[in-house]
Order: structure tokens, then C-alpha cells, then sequence
């Protein structure tokens, strides 16, 4: 006849209970890994579209650098031009008018038809 130590039984039955455990964790833990590969293995694929869009964020960026520097060129072409022909105005103190005469007209008839000449 066998005997069966019931107390033994318990530890035994406790230990399994234990070691089941720990599998259980060790199988989260796994089951998480794969999970953390899967979702790498994604960004794989997510990468390059990734490096995409950067590398058109950078030639935009350069392309609106070089805006920039343009329009800083033709502002500053403007100003040279302002500054200069506002030296060539006041050096050769020109007081030009700018207005044909003949062609001014007041109630749409030309003044000069209306007997009216203008002097300056």
C-alpha cells in the first residue's frame, strides 16, 4: 500500500502553483516582446516615409533660405536704387514737373480749352 503524505501534496500542489505562476509572467512578458518587435518591425516600414518627409522638410527649408536671401537681395537693390536717384535728384537739384499740361481736364474738358492756362 502507498501512502500518500497530504502535506507533501500541499507544498508540491503550492510549488506548481509557483512555477504556473511564473510561466504565466514569463509568457506576459514574451507575448509583450513580441508585441514590441511587431510594433518595431511597423516602424520599419514607417521609416523610410519618415525619412522622406524630413529630407522634403530640409529642401524646403533650403529652398525658403534661399528665398529669403533673394528677396533680401532685391530689397536691398531697391534701397541702392532709392538712395541713389535720391542723390542724383538733390545733386542736380532737377524740379522737373511731371504733368502734361495739355492734357489736364476738369469736368472731363481739357483746361486748355476752357481758356485756363497754368503757370509755375
Amino acid at each position: 500500500m502507498t501512502e500518500i503524505n497530504l502535506a507533501v501534496g500541499a507544498v508540491q500542489r503550492e510549488r506548481l502553483k509557483c512555477s504556473a505562476s511564473e510561466i504565466s509572467g514569463d509568457m506576459l512578458e514574451l507575448q509583450e516582446l513580441i508585441t514590441d518587435i511587431k510594433r518595431q518591425e511597423g516602424m520599419e516600414d514607417f521609416l523610410p516615409s519618415l525619412s522622406s518627409a524630413v529630407e522634403e522638410l530640409q529642401t524646403e527649408t533650403r529652398i525658403l533660405k534661399e528665398m529669403e536671401k533673394g528677396l533680401g537681395e532685391i530689397l536691398k537693390c531697391f534701397r541702392d536704387t532709392e538712395t541713389r536717384i535720391s542723390l542724383e535728384y538733390q545733386q542736380e537739384k532737377v524740379f522737373q514737373i511731371r504733368i502734361d499740361w495739355n492734357s489736364v481736364y476738369y469736368a472731363n474738358t481739357l483746361l486748355k480749352d476752357m481758356g485756363i492756362r497754368l503757370r509755375i
